[in-house]
Parts: C-alpha cells; sequence; structure tokens
C-alpha cells in the first residue's frame, strides 16, 4: 500500500492488513512523542470462514504487517501483536492490537556490543534498531554530533529504555515515525501553537488536570565519569524551586561532553517534572484549530478559568485518536513545553 489512499473522507479512518482493507466497527489510534511505538487498537466484525485470507491474516501469532490511515493518509505502520476473539448476543467479533515495531526495542534486553567508546546517539541507535531490523530517521531540528567517550550498558538492560536515557543527555526524545522508524526527536515547544481553545470552545468535551508530587524531588544530582579517568566522578546538581520538601535522587549518566552532567540533572529534573502533571485533554474533532490534524511535538494554547486564566501554550506529547461509526474525538496529552527542555522549568501561569 502506498502513503495515501484516495477517496476516503476527513473522518475516516482506514486499517489496511496485509494489502487487504479491513471492516471495523471502532478503533483508537495513539501517538506519542515520547514512548518509542505508536498502538492502535479496534474491534473488526467477524464471520469464521466467510474469508478464509482475512481469517489467515487477522489469526492470533499472524504477525501481520498493518498500516492505519485518517482521510486517507498514512498514520501508522506496525505488526498485528494481539489477537481476542469474542461472542456476543449481536455476532462474533475480533479485538486488534497493533504497535509499530520498535514495540521490538521496548520488550528485547540490549544486543550487544555491551560497551562502546566515541560513539554518538544516532549511530548508538542505528547499531541497536539493526539488530530488530528498523532504521533510524532524524526529525526536523536534530542534528548529529556529541559524541560520548564511552557507553557501558548491562545485558540485562532493555534495549530502548537504555537508548532513552543516553539520549535524554542530549535533551532528545526517542520515537517513531509512519513508516515504523526510530525516530530521534526534539521537543518543540517553542513552535508556533495550531490555535487556542477557550473555555466556550465547541471542541471541548471536558477536562481533568492530575498532579503527583510524589514523582518529583527538590534536588537532582547526576553523578558523571570523567572523560579522562573513569575513577574521577563527577557530580552535577539542579534544583526544582517548586518543591519545598526534602526531596532527592541521585543518578549515573554515560561518560560524555563537559558541561553534560549539568544538562543531565536539568533534564531529569524537567522530564520528572512533566511525568508528575497527567492532563488529558478531549476534543471532539481530530482537527485542531488550524485545520490540521492534532500531532504530537505541537503546541496548542489553553485559555480557560480551571487551567490557565490569562492562556498557556503547551506542548503535546500524545494524541489519541477515537474513531466510532457515529462520531469521532480525540485527547491530548498536554504539558508545559519547558518540561522537555534543558533550562529553567517554567511551571503553569
Amino acid at each position: 500500500m502506498s502513503d495515501f489512499i484516495a477517496g476516503k473522507q476527513k473522518d475516516e479512518l482506514t486499517l489496511v492488513v496485509e494489502n487487504r482493507e479491513i471492516v471495523i466497527s471502532s478503533g483508537k489510534l495513539l501517538k506519542t512523542m515520547n514512548t518509542g511505538s505508536d498502538g492502535f487498537s479496534c474491534l473488526m466484525p467477524w464471520q469464521p470462514k466467510l474469508d478464509a485470507k482475512i481469517d489467515a491474516i487477522t489469526a492470533k501469532g499472524s504477525y501481520s504487517e498493518c498500516m492505519i490511515y485518517i482521510a486517507g493518509k498514512l498514520q501508522m505502520t506496525g505488526i498485528l501483536y494481539y489477537v481476542k476473539e469474542s461472542y456476543q448476543k449481536d455476532g462474533m467479533s475480533k479485538e486488534l492490537k497493533i504497535f509499530t515495531k520498535t514495540a521490538d526495542m521496548i520488550d528485547s534486553t540490549w544486543q550487544p556490543p555491551y560497551e562502546q567508546s566515541n560513539i554518538d546517539i544516532y549511530d548508538l541507535c542505528v547499531k541497536q534498531a539493526d539488530a530488530f531490523g528498523i532504521t533510524v530517521a532524524l526529525d526536523n531540528g536534530v542534528i548529529k554530533g556529541g559524541k560520548f567517550s564511552r557507553i557501558t550498558v548491562d545485558q540485562t538492560e532493555k534495549s530502548f529504555a537504555q537508548l532513552s536515557k543516553v539520549a535524554a543527555q542530549r535533551g532528545l526524545l526517542l520515537s517513531c515515525n509512519e513508516y515504523g522508524q526510530l525516530l530521534i526527536v526534539k521537543p518543540n515547544g517553542g513552535s508556533r501553537p495550531v490555535g487556542t481553545i477557550f473555555e466556550s470552545n465547541p471542541n471541548v468535551d471536558g477536562y481533568e488536570a492530575e498532579y503527583d508530587g510524589r514523582k518529583r524531588y527538590y534536588q537532582y544530582e547526576a553523578i558523571t565519569s570523567s572523560s579522562q579517568s573513569t575513577r574521577t566522578r563527577v557530580k552535577q546538581k539542579a534544583i526544582d524551586e517548586s518543591v519545598p520538601v526534602t526531596r532527592f535522587l541521585t543518578f549515573s549518566t554515560e561518560e560524555s561532553l563537559p558541561g553534560e552532567g549539568l544538562n543531565a540533572a536539568e533534564y531529569r529534573r524537567n522530564k520528572t517534572a512533566a511525568e508528575s502533571l497527567n492532563l488529558p485533554f478531549p476534543v471532539n474533532s481530530w482537527y485542531a484549530p488550524n485545520e490540521e490534524l492534532w500531532k504530537p511535538n505541537t503546541t496548542v494554547t489553553v485559555k480557560n478559568p480551571v487551567i490557565s486564566e490569562n492562556g498557556f501554550t503547551f506542548l503535546i506529547t500524545q494524541v489519541e485518536y477515537d474513531y466510532k461509526v457515529n462520531g469521532t474525538s480525540a485527547i491530548l496529552q498536554l504539558i508545559p513545553p519547558s518540561m522537555y527542555e534543558i533550562g529553567e522549568l517554567k511551571e503553569i501561569e
């Protein structure tokens, strides 16, 4: 199949499995910028033995290649990993769960070598991804460079988890694109907002904000080995002034360039702040005020008395597109942009 299917409507979601278009009654597509794998789940009406080809490509253990489109435009390429067959009064169905192949890197342990020298994050990702048959792409604004003098990994460490830790020391995230490639992402918090959502905006279905203070710390201390001697340990600290209680987090970083220890401490502080805030924002359209599809790693301004009376511009970290026969909606995951950056931490105003 190609990147585009002609003749599809604006609010139409299409599932293609091994080049066969599959009829579904509902589906959810989750696209993110920070978890490494996008996912799609759906409910498929099913009558056994009616179509042997569809039975085969949607069977458990088939690991079929799947493509998901919105308005005829490719949004995700993945593998069918999960199948659940059900019988109800109104007929039989299959629940399918599809993930980008980068899920293999999330689930699998690190592939040797376990120690490498003078390597940057791109080449490190390429070496790991190649073992899984996955290629690596650079998002807009990401450039190669900034080599680590040494990377050492425990052989029981998960591949994606370790790559994410190393990428964080460069202020980068690991995601995937519509072709299933591992994507090295630079948070785009300074981008022009796709629009403003007001309290009275008809796109808003309601919202809630959740804050977990136990996920944040007052002091973040990064311990980095000196590039001249592995016996010399350098400590760099970052303080979160928003946390008034005594909470401490110390962590190790890989050998890196001068000043990277402080960058790692600041980035860990900001990223942890992001993880402490859960702000799912439901909207009743797949499309932003600028008429473009909602996308991760873009920004939107929210202005209402609960979240920000004066208006605050958020970074969208993930979008869940919900498809039903009787309508569509989406849920945006929002965080303050500075929470995925190195430097000053800016809270919601």
